[in-house]
């Protein structure tokens, strides 16, 4: 089945995509719309980094990625206990970003101040080099914005419930150190990759993984991977085509959350309006 396109001819207002749709999804819980997402989302910006090529998944900053309607993150952080700034810092195995925690609260702050129908997906998967004492301190941290935070006890609820409450920040980890426990469990499962260059087979891992409960958010790794010595920009140029064509004609209506490298350059955000719209007018 392939996608109703007939809504309207407008350009799409990618930093208010989900008030955009909130008639068709307000009813609706998260792990039941499509989400476009970022792939190691800080790691836009290195200061000296020859690897840059291969370790660089993002070209734009936290703002954005969200004022282009990139709706969940891959939050990768290690701990730098000697930097005065911030010592929670974004990194991609390694390979330390110049990147921190506090570029995201600012970012978060900001665009959220403006749009109050958007929602926030914020999936912490690694920890390197944390101590005891750096999880008490990102706890801290992250206790200005508790009373957003969508908890494991408030995913069941639909879109349009936590909006009344203001709840607009869902915040993952399997790791129950940061957040004493109250966050539902990391969606990031990085040992789920098909670790290919080739979108054929990338396909059949994406098309095995649907077959997965429904009744939670999942996360659809749509990225490729150097085998030889392709850099990461080269791959996401080369499966963009291949992807979009797939969410529009094949997945729009049986994928979640979908991440990408450099994501601002996609069509996903335009596919996910159009998908969410076409759902929401699905009988069940």
């Amino acid at each position: 089945m392939e996608i109703n396109f007939e809504f309207t001819s407008m350009e799409p207002t990618t930093s208010s995509w989900m008030e955009e749709c909130i008639p068709y999804i307000k009813d609706k819980c998260l792990h039941e719309i499509l989400i476009p997402g970022s792939h190691n989302s800080g790691t836009y910006r290195y200061s000296c980094c020859i690897a840059a090529p291969w370790v660089r998944n993002q070209s734009a900053d936290f703002y954005e990625q969200l004022e282009r309607g990139i709706r969940y993150f891959d939050c990768r952080l290690r701990y730098i206990p000697k930097d005065s700034y911030d010592p929670f810092k974004f990194s991609h195995e390694s390979w330390v970003c110049d990147v921190c925690v506090l570029d995201l609260f600012e970012s978060i702050e900001n665009f959220l101040s403006l749009h109050n129908k958007e929602i926030i997906i914020l999936d912490f998967s690694h920890f390197r080099k944390f101590t005891d004492s750096a999880y008490v301190e990102l706890n801290l941290r992250f206790e200005k914005i508790k009373e957003m935070v969508i908890t494991k006890d408030f995913l069941k609820n639909t879109i349009g419930e936590n909006l009344k409450t203001n709840r607009r920040i869902v915040v993952l980890s399997s790791d129950a150190r940061f957040g004493n426990g109250e966050y539902a469990k990391s969606i990031n499962h990085y040992d789920e990759w098909p670790n290919t260059d080739r979108p054929e087979i990338l396909k059949k891992f994406i098309q095995k993984q649907m077959c997965r409960e429904t009744n939670r958010l999942r996360l659809f790794q749509c990225i490729l991977s150097t085998q030889r010595i392709a850099h990461n920009l080269y791959l996401a140029n080369y499966l963009r085509p291949y992807l979009e064509d797939w969410l529009e004609n094949e997945w729009w209506d049986k994928v979640n959350i979908i991440f990408t490298d450099f994501s601002v350059n996609d069509k996903l955000v335009e596919i996910a309006i159009k998908a969410n719209k076409s759902r929401g007018l699905q009988i069940c």
